[in-house]
């Protein structure tokens, strides 16, 4: 009897990129999948509404491609790699549909090793079909600063990250900005690089750290470009689509 691969799925929409996505960026159309469940509690998180995996909404790989009508794809949560045997399913059909692919994930979990998944995966890498766009947790991520290593990047997951795939770095402070910075000094070549200012409705003050961290990456402007990082703003929270 074949096993019929199934995903804890929130909602399935067309809408566009709000920010970095490894293709042609912000603004580009594309059909999010949006997975349930995470394995992190963020201070800032803002889609808290797909942490829990209840109540379960399983779908078939079959019926999340039939909604899959745009050419690009965005596959997000919550965290979609709690859902790895069943999502490398999704990657896999959605690649034989020549799909552009962007997987969102938090950056604790090991990314998909191209060698573990056989010839079509690696191609698709090859060819740049699939592109991640990484979170690296920084201190204002955390809740409780006893217990911070559950927000520890993966340290795999260097190894496995290409040119074109992205780790992005949501800013808060200075604190989070200085930590950015000595991460891409370390790691710069490995992949491209976004700085988020931190968007939360809920906190009229946060505001100030948009324009300010923009003033903050032109006086760096030398050193962050030799890093290839770019400002990654939130456009479709400004613009009030989902």
């Amino acid at each position: 009897m074949i096993k019929v691969s199934k995903l804890n799925v929130y909602n399935i929409f067309n809408s566009i990129d709000g920010e970095v996505n490894g293709f042609s960026g912000a603004g580009e159309l594309t059909t999010f999948v949006r997975l349930r469940g995470c394995n992190l509690k963020c201070a800032y998180c803002d889609t808290q509404y797909a942490q829990n995996k209840d109540p379960i909404t399983n779908i078939s790989v079959d019926r999340i491609i039939d909604q899959c009508n745009l050419r690009k794809v965005t596959i997000t949560g919550g965290e979609p790699l709690l859902q790895r045997e069943s999502l490398l399913q999704l990657i896999l059909h959605l690649i034989k549909k020549y799909k552009k692919i962007t997987l969102e994930t938090n950056g604790t979990l090991l990314l998909f090793h191209p060698e573990q998944f056989g010839n079509v995966f690696s191609l698709s890498r090859s060819l740049q079909l699939i592109r991640y766009v990484v979170d690296y947790k920084l201190p204002s991520s955390i809740h409780n600063r006893e217990e911070p290593f559950s927000f520890a990047f993966h340290k795999d997951n260097w190894k496995l990250l290409q040119p074109f795939d992205t780790v992005k770095f949501v800013i808060c402070t200075e604190e989070d900005y200085v930590e950015a910075c000595n991460v891409m000094e370390e790691r710069s070549g490995k992949c491209k690089f976004a700085l988020s200012p931190v968007f939360t409705k809920n906190n009229e003050m946060l505001k100030s750290v948009r324009p300010s961290l923009v003033r903050r990456m032109i006086h760096d402007a030398e050193k962050l470009s030799k890093w290839n990082c770019s400002y990654s703003l939130q456009i479709h929270k400004l613009l009030n689509v989902p």
